[in-house]
């Protein structure tokens, strides 16, 4: 248990997200992420439009990019205005600053969503794995490490997408 407690972290079934978050508007959360199974559920349509932004973290090679590719046409296919950004990662590292084979054939792939990919990638690193397996985030274990970089990166593009109105 983390000592830091001014985020709050709470369980709950998909079908009860959307009483979660009337739970946090009443306590007046103004964030709240919601980390959704990757198996898709009845509940997960109902979860992207209750979002105002939906992060869809989509692996660079074989199954894993046809299950991403997947949830971008559905959330493609929603109201006009659902928001997402697709994020690649955990992805083979860059080499020489350009990307790997594997994620230029998924950016390729996910062309059709145009600037809802994001530029960068998150890069498949140990010190995650180590990090989830202690409990513990990056900022606690490797707070300098370009892991925690990488991460930052997203956290303030993400931060950006939801300023936009």
């Amino acid at each position: 248990m983390r000592s830091d407690k001014r985020i709050a972290v709470h369980s709950c079934l998909p079908e009860d997200v959307e009483v979660m978050l009337a739970r946090a508007r009443s306590k007046a959360i103004d964030f709240v992420l919601i980390d959704n199974a990757p198996n898709w559920t009845s509940a997960s349509p109902r979860i992207a439009a209750l979002a105002d932004l939906s992060i869809v973290t989509v692996r660079a090679a074989g199954f894993d990019l046809v299950v991403g590719l997947d949830r971008v046409k559905f959330l493609s296919q929603q109201r006009p205005s659902t928001r997402f950004v697709v994020v690649i990662g955990p992805a083979p590292a860059q080499r020489l600053g350009q990307d790997n084979p594997l994620v230029r054939s998924a950016r390729e792939a996910l062309r059709h969503v145009g600037g809802r990919v994001w530029q960068r990638q998150i890069t498949h690193r140990h010190v995650v794995v180590e990090s989830v397996g202690q409990g513990k985030t990056l900022m606690e274990t490797e707070p300098n490490g370009p892991a925690a970089r990488e991460y930052c990166r997203l956290w303030n593009g993400i931060i950006t997408e939801l300023q936009r109105t």
